[in-house]
């Protein structure tokens, strides 16, 4: 697995969220991706992408909160932004962190899931690093995500 890492001051991140359900993960991925495909069919993505002022360049697919008494998350679809939300859209403030930044190209369907899996079965078990707790992030660099050659960043903040 290709990464690097990276330390970050705090950024703002302006988008849309969504509670999501984590009974189980087939369950977690169809309402993720139900939610992409609604605010992409809405226009809400180029309004987003407008927005896109910030260091990270793209879509980000955001786990910003794991509500323990309901099994959810909540997930945001943002950009990195330095402007103010506007109406009808939320922000967030992404803490400043040390990131270890994984490098994923192919079919996001694909290779983004069997690269979460490699991430905590492999890479964290044989680092001397653990998740800080922090906002785990997707960045999306392709506007295609069926494309084999589809750019994709997997964030994890690390302590």
């Amino acid at each position: 697995m290709k990464y690097h890492l990276q330390e970050r001051g705090s950024f703002n991140i302006v988008g849309i969220k969504e509670l999501i359900n984590c009974n189980d993960e087939f369950d977690q991925s169809k309402e993720i991706d139900r939610f992409w495909t609604q605010i992409s069919q809405d226009g809400m993505i180029d309004r987003l992408l407008s927005l896109n002022s910030g260091q990270i360049s793209g879509l980000i697919g955001a786990t910003v909160n794991y509500i323990h008494e309901k099994n959810q998350i909540e997930y945001w679809v943002a950009v990195d932004s330095n402007e103010q939300s506007p109406e009808g859209l939320n922000s967030f403030e992404v803490p400043a962190s040390k990131w270890a930044i994984f490098e994923v190209v192919g079919p996001v369907a694909d290779v983004v899931p069997a690269t979460w899996k490699k991430i905590y079965s492999e890479w964290f078990p044989s680092s001397d690093y653990e998740h800080s707790g922090a906002p785990s992030l997707e960045v999306y660099k392709s506007a295609d995500p069926t494309s084999l050659m589809a750019k994709t960043e997997i964030w994890i903040p690390i302590k």
